[in-house]
């Protein structure tokens, strides 16, 4: 089952898997489809770069790592992270979903979520697909 992840899903309400193509396919500029895995019968995720083999979504929205590779992608378009509160690590504080993306243009994006991952997921989503 192939099925495209094309539609377009307003990232202030996207969350999980769908957050995570909403970045694949925004930030990063891969080929998104929703498959059906043939051994758990569930439907996720594959992405690409175009030409190259299909592989599973990283996880965006929830993996610390993944969050990272989505800051540093921010930061090679000129995208910063405004940090208001020094009380810890942003990482480590759960319940804690504010972020603020601040462009070198002086563009201000913001986006909440359940976690930081989460608001840093929807964050990068505005940041590139509003005009």
């Amino acid at each position: 089952m192939r099925r495209s992840s094309g539609d377009r899903v307003n990232p202030d309400t996207a969350s999980g898997r769908q957050l995570d193509a909403m970045i694949a396919r925004y930030l990063f500029n891969l080929e998104v489809e929703e498959r059906e895995n043939i051994r758990t019968r569930e439907t996720d995720i594959v992405c690409r770069e175009p030409g190259k083999a299909w592989a599973q979504c990283a996880y965006f929205a929830d993996g610390k790592g993944a969050s990272l590779n989505v800051e540093y992608e921010l930061s090679r378009r000129g995208w910063t992270w405004r940090h208001e509160r020094a009380t810890g690590s942003r990482w480590s504080q759960p319940g804690i979903g504010h972020v603020i993306l601040e462009h070198k243009s002086g563009r201000v994006v913001e986006a909440e979520g359940a976690t930081v991952n989460e608001a840093l997921a929807r964050a990068a989503v505005k940041a590139v697909t509003a005009p």
